[in-house]
C-alpha cells in the first residue's frame, strides 16, 4: 500500500470537545484520529467526527470538506487522520490535521 497526504486542514470544534490546556499531552504530532460518520448531527448531515481512541470526541472534519471525505469513505477508500500540530497558546487555539489516503500499488 502507498500512503499519501490527501490534504492538511484544521480540526473543527476541537476547543468545544477538548480543553486546549490538555492538547499538548493528548494530541502530540502523529496521533491517529478515527473518522466516524455522524448522520444524527442536527447541524450537518455529512458530519464526520474525529475520535481519539474509542471514547473521546476530538472534533470534526470541516463541514466544507465532509462531503468529499465522506464520498471517499463510502466508496471504499481508506482515509485516516493524524494530528499535525496543536496550538493552544493563541487566542484562537487550533489543531492541525493531515488526512491520509492509502492506495494499493498496481502490479505492472
Amino acid at each position: 500500500m502507498k500512503t499519501f497526504v490527501l490534504l492538511h486542514t484544521t480540526l473543527a470544534g476541537a476547543k468545544h470537545h477538548l480543553n486546549p490546556a490538555t492538547w499538548a499531552k493528548l494530541l502530540p504530532h502523529g496521533t491517529p484520529l478515527d473518522l466516524e460518520f455522524e448522520p444524527e448531527n442536527e447541524f450537518d448531515k455529512n458530519a464526520i467526527r474525529l475520535m481519539l481512541g474509542s471514547r473521546i470526541k476530538a472534533g470534526y472534519i470541516p463541514a466544507t470538506l465532509a462531503p468529499m471525505i465522506g464520498a471517499l469513505l463510502k466508496n471504499g477508500h481508506c482515509v485516516m487522520a493524524e494530528v499535525d500540530d496543536a496550538d493552544s497558546s493563541s487566542r484562537n487555539p487550533t489543531v492541525g490535521i493531515a488526512l491520509l489516503m492509502f492506495v494499493a500499488e498496481s502490479k505492472q
